[in-house]
């Protein structure tokens, strides 16, 4: 098996039903509110007051939310470019899926590094390997 082998399978074996969705795996029995969304890729932006931008990829601010919580919330919600996403009225929620999503990506990514050091022992190269998978599924951890 080659390391693009390997990507290939990784690729395929999370791009199937059994991957989680955020955010709707991740919300279960929260009271939401719908959040508009402009069905574009959407980035991180700097820190404004307190106050994290938002922006599309020409620069454009979209949103500002109160706490980098919010923002993750927002971006991972963002995956697959939706005009819509439910998000929870309550912070401490937004805050509790938002956790709960990175620690499925971290053991997504340890699965990744087991199964690459296994097939791949001498070999040093899983930053670019796991990066190349995610990217391929535009999946970011931020």
């Amino acid at each position: 098996m080659t390391e693009k082998d390997f990507i290939s399978f990784w690729k395929e074996k999370l791009s199937k039903d059994n991957f989680k969705k955020f955010p709707d795996d991740f919300v279960e029995n929260f009271q939401t509110e719908i959040l508009n969304l402009p069905g574009t890729t959407l980035t991180l932006g700097g820190e404004i007051f307190g106050s994290y931008e938002i922006l599309d990829t020409r620069g454009n601010s979209i949103f500002l939310a109160d706490d980098l919580s919010k923002a993750k919330f927002i971006l991972y919600g963002n995956k697959n470019k939706p005009v819509q996403i439910k998000i929870p009225i309550m912070q401490n929620e937004i805050s509790d899926a938002v956790k709960n999503y990175e620690k499925y990506l971290d053991s997504i990514l340890k699965e990744i590094e087991a199964d690459y050091k296994k097939k791949f022992p001498a070999e040093k190269n899983y930053a670019a390997v796991s990066s190349e998978i995610f990217n391929l599924l535009n999946l970011k951890r931020y």
